[in-house]
């Protein structure tokens, strides 16, 4: 049986497949209890769901799905491949990965080129659309970043602490290192903060059905269950979110120019502020929202619709 890569998920017919607790099958209906939101099921899909809700593996459940309807085990397995991508883009699954024991040459390729989108590999996880729900999850997302900022911090001070006593405007040399990395990390999970508490402020305030805070791996976002946004709003709440983690960055420089710090501390939060400018390229969800936009606009002409 073959493997199954697609820009956002890695997939092994070794791999068992578990709905999320937040969902409920109901005959031909899956309840998203978290939104609100149902699903109409066929007969393959409501089937497909009822043996994800058993932990089965998705070589068995292709398996029995072919026997059932008479049909290729490979091809029920690559539609099942394409059922679970779905509903793991909705949040909806939990996947346990499973390493092949004898893995081909694509399936290693592909696993070298999930890499670079680490934060799509691990399950994701949903959170209530609130201002505290937001800070838990941006430290969740960034918990192993924040430690090893920590374990730096610990590093840096007992190593410069031992070795100079040297003092960098009337600081300790030891406590100015030690800081160092905590101050960092203090400075980008704020910025992201503020990028995604712009997102749901906005999302809100244009009245989206059913926002939540999403994470997964080391990304986190805001979404909507169902959009109510016109094209202009959706750019406005693309936009907004980079604009704000830069400006951001813009208050906390003139703040540190104030206790005229080294020029390269007081520049830092500006310069690490810049790194939000990357979610907006066409292939990133807030750069994804400005082409759509752009397009509705270019198609349609004058007012939203």
């Amino acid at each position: 049986m073959s493997n199954y890569f697609s820009s956002s998920l890695l997939l092994d017919p070794g791999d068992r497949v578990t709905l999320a607790p937040e969902v409920v099958i109901r005959g031909n209906t899956a309840l998203d209890t978290f939104t609100g939101i149902e699903i109409a099921l066929n007969s393959t899909g409501n089937a497909v769901l009822n043996r994800l809700s058993e932990g089965d593996t998705l070589a068995n459940i292709s398996n029995r799905l072919a026997t059932v309807f008479s049909a290729d085990p490979d091809r029920v397995l690559r539609d099942v491949y394409d059922l679970v991508n779905v509903l793991d883009e909705e949040y909806l699954l939990t996947i346990d990965k499973q390493f092949p024991k004898r893995p081909s040459v694509s399936y290693l390729i592909a696993s070298l080129s999930m890499l670079f989108l680490v934060s799509r590999r691990a399950p994701g996880r949903r959170y209530r659309p609130t201002f505290v729900s937001l800070v838990r999850a941006c430290l969740r997302a960034f918990k192993l970043f924040l430690l090893l900022c920590l374990a730096l911090s610990v590093f840096l001070g007992s190593y410069v602490f031992f070795s100079s006593t040297t003092d960098f405007y009337g600081v300790p040399a030891f406590a100015l290192f030690g800081a160092a990395p905590l101050a960092l990390s203090f400075v980008i999970v704020t910025q992201l903060i503020a990028h995604e508490a712009t997102h749901l402020f906005l999302i809100r305030k244009f009245k989206s059905e059913k926002p939540y805070i999403y994470v997964r791996g080391a990304r986190v976002g805001v979404a909507y269950a169902r959009a109510r946004l016109s094209p202009s709003q959706r750019w406005l709440v693309a936009i907004a979110g980079p604009s704000s983690a830069i400006t951001t960055g813009a208050l906390m420089t003139i703040a540190l120019s104030a206790l005229h710090l080294p020029s390269v501390v007081v520049w830092a939060p500006v310069f690490l502020s810049l790194v939000h400018i990357v979610s907006l390229v066409p292939w990133a969800p807030d750069g994804r929202v400005l082409i759509s936009s752009l397009s509705h606009r270019l198609h349609y002409g004058g007012p939203d619709e």
